[in-house]
């Protein structure tokens, strides 16, 4: 922390104390040494007038900044976050909202990372599915072609009059293979009932992994992280005085 302090002094000051000083608007080594033309001086307080130099007053001056000044900071206990000395709050937030961010980012990729290996089970889930409703499909067409080749056959014999025993026979294989297209076709229905429920999985992933990255949103919004302002005192060998120096004003 550096600034510059100075104390309003008239001949009858006396003790001089820096309790009294007030902050300058101005450097010390900005300030002209040298007087201009015919200026005239107000007479000084005794206590400086009778001193041989300005030491004394560097080092009430040290003592005084000791106990009586501090650094004010902000932090988010939390985060392990504090700001710099002399800087705003508003700096300060943005370097919480940067840290929030990355943390927000990192959450994400993680949860994406879980999620991604859920989704490629349920993806080869539903390939191998696919496959098995295109095997019973082709399956159900070729016996349904087989069972009415087989069935007009019968039909023709007993028309134009087959032995009854072929006859028979062919039918009752005709009814076996009509039971088996049956068979064939619930097994179709099955294999497209598992598709719909993997694709119901893969939706619902979907839509969980939406719902937590919203959560996360929230979790790392700055906005319900508490922003403390403290204070540190310095140490008295962190305290530099640089100049004491006696000045004029008009």
């Amino acid at each position: 922390m550096c600034s510059t302090l100075k104390i309003e002094l008239d001949e009858s000051t006396s003790p001089i104390t820096w309790e009294d000083a007030m902050e300058m608007e101005h450097e010390l080594e900005r300030l002209p040494k040298k007087s201009t033309t015919h200026a005239s001086f107000s007479a000084l307080p005794n206590d400086i007038s009778s001193a041989k130099d300005l030491k004394a007053y560097e080092r009430t001056l040290k003592t005084y900044l000791y106990h009586n000044r501090s650094i004010e900071l902000f932090r988010i206990r939390s985060l392990r976050l504090e700001s710099k000395p002399h800087q705003s709050l508003r700096d300060f937030k943005v370097i919480v909202q940067d840290t929030l961010s990355e943390k927000k980012e990192a959450a994400i990729e993680k949860l994406t990372t879980s999620y991604r290996t859920k989704d490629l089970r349920l993806q080869k889930r539903l390939q191998r599915a696919l496959l098995k409703l295109e095997k019973e499909e082709s399956d159900v067409n070729a016996k349904t072609t087989d069972t009415a080749i087989t069935v007009g056959m019968t039909i023709l014999g007993a028309l134009f009059g087959s032995s009854s025993r072929s006859t028979m026979s062919k039918g009752s294989r005709a009814l076996r293979g009509g039971k088996s297209v049956l068979k064939e076709r619930g097994d179709v229905q099955r294999a497209e009932s598992a598709i719909t429920d993997i694709e119901q999985d893969i939706e619902m992933l979907n839509e969980e992994l939406e719902e937590k990255v919203y959560r996360l949103d929230e979790k790392f919004a700055i906005d319900d992280y508490e922003i403390e302002t403290f204070a540190i005192k310095p140490r008295k060998t962190d305290i530099i005085v640089k100049t004491v120096a006696l000045l004029w004003e008009k």
